[in-house]
């Protein structure tokens, strides 16, 4: 299923939860996303936050304080790709 922005906006502003690909939007995106999470008082979690920076995760913390939790953690290495298999 592929929602658009202003359909992820309205379940944000309406109280629902979301985890989203922070690689899958721009910085412009992703506020538009903390600020409806703010506004709904829903939670927004964003994974795959590689791309971004520190400015720009502070930036998208501000525009929905208590309201996003960025997912910094690594992707475990493919055992069976680092043993030649």
């Amino acid at each position: 299923m592929v929602l658009t922005i202003e359909q992820l906006e309205k379940i944000l502003a309406s109280g629902g939860g979301l985890r989203v690909s922070a690689s899958s939007y721009s910085v412009s995106q992703l506020t538009r996303l903390a600020s409806a999470a703010a506004s709904g008082h829903a939670a927004l979690q964003l994974i795959e936050t590689a791309a971004l920076t520190a400015a720009q995760l502070t930036l998208l913390a501000e525009a929905a304080p208590g309201h996003i939790v960025f997912d910094l953690v690594k992707p475990a290495a493919d055992p069976a790709a680092s043993s030649g298999l």
